[in-house]
């Protein structure tokens, strides 16, 4: 059945651009470490860009990625997430909450709120340490103006206490189900959402 221009024009423009990058990378299926880190360029460094750039700086990366690191940078993404999520990283995160929320093995009290303005300058130090935290060859490959608004994207986002908090419940949740698989917390976690106020309003 031949389409017509309405039913071609159906899914967002966002989404056509996100999926030809995903079939862009369809062609190795042993690089799907690389392919997830290509796809999260995409999201957070050129999500305000036009199509065409997009592609274009797509395929420079793959083939500047693969002509510096060839098939290792796969083997190092996965050696770097198994450090990350080892029993040894697991128990520094577990003992440093501890430390942290119960230090000397007593609750730790409430926390004083900053002045305005001690608040503000950790704030732009906090910024200027992830602007200068890119690599100076990403910064060339994509152009300063485009690697700063992405992490300034990223930077703002962080800055919401709602969606901060949001995102806290999704670890924690994603924690529990990954360490007690036994507990049903799939089936648990869904019941306790369905009481939520919000849920309930909605």
């Amino acid at each position: 059945m031949r389409q017509t221009q309405n039913e071609t024009n159906i899914l967002p423009a966002d989404f056509l651009s996100s999926f030809f990058l995903h079939c862009l990378l369809q062609d190795s299926s042993d690089n799907i470490p690389l392919r997830v880190l290509m796809l999260f360029v995409d999201e957070v460094f050129m999500r305000g860009e036009t199509q065409f750039f997009r592609r274009q700086l797509t395929a420079v990366m793959r083939q500047f990625v693969n002509a510096t690191l060839g098939s290792s940078i796969n083997r190092k993404i996965v050696d770097l997430v198994e450090w990350l999520t080892s029993e040894e990283q697991v128990a520094q995160y577990v003992l440093a909450f501890r430390n942290s929320m119960w230090p000397g093995g007593q609750l730790a009290p409430d926390s004083v709120e900053r002045p305005r303005g001690i608040a503000m300058l950790t704030r732009i130090f906090a910024r200027a340490t992830m602007l200068s935290a890119l690599p100076e060859q990403l910064r060339m490959l994509m152009g300063a103006t485009t690697t700063n608004n992405g992490v300034l994207t990223v930077f703002e986002a962080l800055q919401n206490r709602r969606l901060n908090r949001r995102l806290l419940y999704v670890l924690l949740e994603r924690l529990l189900l990954t360490v007690f698989p036994e507990n049903r917390f799939d089936r648990i976690l869904p019941q306790l959402h369905k009481k939520s106020p919000r849920v309930m309003m909605s």
